[in-house]
């Protein structure tokens, strides 16, 4: 007989593993959180935590429309530690509760059905996960988060892109009749984001974020590190072709978030409420989730940031990530002009060693915006597998990438602007995974250091 496919899903909660248990196994628990959205639910639970014991659950649709047994027998328990079980159709299931710190790790590994894709399973378990994470979490500090959800009638990509893409972020986000200027903009773990969000009144409020956690199409984790301090999760999960989107705030006092719930409850729905608009104007344009988008702002005039990327000289210094060279760097900077330059990797360590040559031509080119298209095919053949492992003889898998570098001057601080345009999504997120968002990061830090 054919064995079925295992799969694993797992979450880290933020209490102890005695708190994590007993909400996993306690039936006046179970129905709080065991449902995949927010539009099913638990209606009964059933639970006998012991070796030959038996669980049950009972889940249905809120709207009544359909509902099942869920149900299983213990073949190993050991608290605090594991469970094992087997359901009616023979495939078994094991759950993991490891403590990591202050947290602990609860790991999922059951075998595939064969109904539906295997992806669709992961979905559904992972976001039951998920849900039971933001329970646990809310049980024990109820009083210091503030939880809303929304669920949206557009793919998670679009969705995805709404929230890290900061030409359609900054038309969403803040409350009704708020706008926003990104002065530095890096997704990626460890990034930062600093803008201004303008009210209604006329009054601006200075903003920093950092990127703690970034699980693609699935999880953002952000510190607001500017006041109020809070750290803010959103969870996105796809429900066909639907996206329901979770955001849990959550302030470092009991006291603080008392005193900013009239405030934040109202704000974070008016967001739900405008991110909605956003993403009808954006499935309306066929917005596709392919661009790669960085913004820094630098403490140079703008007629210099400019020298900095059309000089040779200068721009050698500072193109490509830490501790890379430029023995070539061929520019001739005008409209329909070529340019070849050729980022050295470093010895050591580096995954993929060698010469990443890359060639182009530019396009729109003035004091405000240089437009250039770039050509891979030179870098090292192992970069190439790595874009797509089944590239056959495919010279160039990441295809041709148009970027557009903007420059705009504020009392003699240049905010640039770099987006990046790949040929598919695919390619988009493979050059992202490859490092993408760290390597011009480290080049934008070296820019700085060039002008001082």
């Amino acid at each position: 007989m054919e064995s079925k496919p295992m799969i694993t899903v797992q979450v880290r909660v933020k209490a102890p593993v005695e708190k994590v248990w007993q909400l996993w196994t306690e039936p006046s628990h179970i129905t709080k959180w065991n449902a995949a959205s927010d539009d099913w639910h638990t209606t009964r639970a059933e639970n006998d935590p012991r070796t030959g014991g038996r669980f049950v659950t009972r889940m249905e649709a809120k709207d009544g429309s359909f509902g099942f047994d869920f149900e299983g027998v213990y073949d190993a328990v050991v608290p605090n530690e594991r469970l094992e079980y087997a359901m009616p159709d023979g495939r078994t299931v094991k759950v993991t509760f490891k403590t990591d710190g202050d947290e602990t790790l609860v790991t999922e590994e059951f075998q595939a059905e064969t109904e539906h894709s295997e992806e669709r399973q992961r979905e559904g378990w992972q976001s039951i996960l998920d849900h039971f994470k933001a329970y646990v979490e809310w049980t024990i500090n109820p009083q210091r988060e503030l939880v809303g959800s929304r669920v949206f009638d557009y793919p998670l990509a679009l969705v995805w892109q709404a929230w890290t893409d900061p030409q359609y972020l900054a038309r969403w986000w803040g409350p009704h009749g708020f706008s926003n200027t990104f002065y530095d903009f890096e997704f990626r773990e460890g990034g930062h984001s600093r803008f201004t969000m303008h009210g209604p009144d006329g009054q601006n409020y200075d903003n920093e974020l950092v990127y703690a956690e970034i699980v693609h199409h699935a999880k953002i984790v952000l510190e607001h590190v500017s006041e109020p301090h809070f750290q803010a999760v959103v969870i996105f999960t796809q429900r066909g072709n639907r996206t329901e989107v979770q955001f849990r705030q959550i302030f470092d006092t009991i006291a603080i978030c008392q005193a900013l719930r009239p405030i934040c409850e109202p704000a974070n729905e008016q967001n739900f409420d405008r991110i909605t608009l956003e993403l009808e104007k954006m499935a309306a344009a066929g917005v596709s989730d392919r661009d790669f988008v960085m913004i820094r702002t630098l403490d140079a005039p703008k007629k210099l940031v400019y020298r900095a990327w059309t000089e040779p000289k200068l721009l050698a210094q500072w193109w490509g990530p830490e501790a890379f060279s430029c023995p070539v760097c061929e520019l001739d900077v005008r409209p329909g002009g070529t340019y070849r330059i050729v980022m050295r990797a470093p010895e050591g360590d580096f995954p993929v060693k060698g010469d990443f040559a890359i060639r182009g031509e530019y396009g729109e080119i003035s004091p405000d915006r240089i437009v250039m298209i770039h050509d891979a095919t030179e870098h090292p053949a192992k970069w190439h597998d790595m874009v797509d492992p089944n590239r056959g003889d495919n010279p160039n898998p990441a295809g041709l990438m148009h970027q557009t570098a903007e420059f705009v001057e504020k009392e003699g601080r240049t905010t640039v602007t770099i987006r990046t345009r790949m040929e598919s999504p695919a390619i988009r997120e493979a050059l992202q995974r490859m490092g993408m968002p760290v390597g011009w990061s480290s080049s934008l830090d070296r820019l700085v250091q060039l002008l001082g």
